[in-house]
């Protein structure tokens, strides 16, 4: 289902890309963590919640795409052991 949404023919190459995109994402929320921690105003404390929700919505993004490979692996693997005897 999310496959088809990728529009990618080959799942493995489609996994590759959306992987790298959390990792940096993350650190530039730190780094706006850090400078907001030290100013007391109560309006710094409430702009870093809008933030990470993109990253919730990702996360299952990517956790439904890993079950779809994990699945088709599944099924090459098996396919491949009993073709090829290995």
């Amino acid at each position: 289902s999310s496959l088809r949404s990728l529009g990618a023919p080959p799942p493995y190459t489609a996994a590759a890309h959306p992987a790298p995109l959390p990792y940096q994402q993350h650190p530039p929320q730190q780094h706006q963590q850090h400078h907001q921690q030290p100013q007391p105003n109560p309006y710094t404390v409430q702009t870093p919640p809008p933030t990470p929700t993109p990253a919730p919505q990702r996360l299952d993004q990517v956790r439904a795409e890993l079950d779809e490979l994990s699945d088709y692996l599944r099924k090459e693997s098996k396919e491949n052991r009993e073709g090829e005897g290995r």
